[in-house]
């Protein structure tokens, strides 16, 4: 581990979609499920939910739906992406 510099393990700069060529990464979240240790990463470019696997390969791109929502007591308003097979939190 190097906590002075980024390092690159998956690089989707290439993928295209559409029109669009480069993965754009603005949100993660970690998941342990019974199947194993997950990376979910939103790409906005595309907009999808990606799923990695604990060494870092695609198991799954799914499309998302936006949805607009205020923070409670009276925050701004942010976008929160929903994909299909995104992680649920425990209670």
């Amino acid at each position: 581990m190097d906590a002075t510099h980024a390092i690159l393990v998956v690089d989707r700069s290439g993928v295209t979609r559409g029109e669009f060529t480069g993965a754009v990464y603005k949100g993660l979240a970690l998941a342990t499920t019974n199947s194993g240790d997950f990376l979910f990463a939103t790409n906005f470019r595309f907009g999808t939910v990606e799923k990695f696997d604990a060494q870092f390969n695609l198991v799954t791109s799914s499309p998302t739906r936006h949805r607009r929502e205020a923070l409670p007591g009276g925050g701004a308003e942010h976008a929160r992406m929903e994909g299909g097979d995104s992680p649920r939190s425990r209670e």
